[in-house]
């Protein structure tokens, strides 16, 4: 008999423990006060490294771009490459070609060998022309230059007086294309480092502002 007591009572202490438990557990999370949600909100928020980068850079609008050049040598390019150093936050050199007037060329029609043109330069220089010879600029093509002008007005002048004696010449004006150079920099607005450390170098109208790159990295 005193055993069957032992595990009822047992059994009603295991039950109890049941449901002490099961009323903790049931409880609703006690919320803060008013004074402490605000205290909460205070605190220094947590951000990720990637976060604290893109907040150091800064907005596109702090940043200024410009152009300078053409520089036509890679020595004065670079010249002004060292000055802006360290005075740009992103700075780039790009080349590009330039097709330049050297100016205007008289000559014969083109002949198809040594010889037709020869005989044309001999025909001249009977006729009391000088400064003329025959040129090969071109692979199986001869032709008689006649001089060569800057002013368009003399290269005229010249053409027409071999007209005048009978020779078909004409007037043609020579380009070449020529490298030049460019650099493009980055700063921040309103700074004038940039343009003091380029001052002496060259004219003040060769740095010129323009938009700054899509894929520009703002520091």
């Amino acid at each position: 008999m005193s055993r069957i007591v032992v595990v009822a009572m047992l059994a009603i202490n295991l039950l109890m423990a049941g449901f002490r438990v099961a009323g903790e557990t049931g409880v609703p999370k006690a919320t803060l006060p008013a004074d402490q949600a605000m205290q909460a909100q205070d605190l220094p928020q947590i951000r990720l490294v990637g976060e604290e980068n893109l907040l150091r850079r800064g907005p596109v609008s702090t940043l200024q771009c410009f152009t300078v050049g053409p520089f036509e040598t890679e020595e004065a390019m670079w010249r002004a490459h060292d000055a802006l150093y360290d005075q740009s936050l992103d700075l780039r050199q790009r080349r590009t070609e330039a097709l330049m007037e050297l100016g205007f060329w008289v000559a014969l029609p083109p002949f198809d060998s040594f010889a037709s043109a020869g005989q044309a330069l001999r025909e001249l220089q009977q006729a009391g022309l000088e400064d003329v010879a025959v040129v090969n600029n071109e692979p199986g093509v001869f032709q008689v230059s006649l001089g060569y002008f800057l002013d368009e007005r003399n290269a005229r002048g010249r053409r027409d007086q071999l007209r005048e004696l009978g020779f078909e010449a004409v007037t043609r004006l020579q380009r070449e294309a020529q490298p030049r150079w460019w650099l493009d920099y980055a700063q921040q607005a309103g700074s004038s480092g940039a343009a003091d450390a380029l001052q002496g170098l060259l004219a003040t109208a060769l740095n010129r502002n323009i938009p700054c790159p899509d894929d520009l990295v703002h520091l």
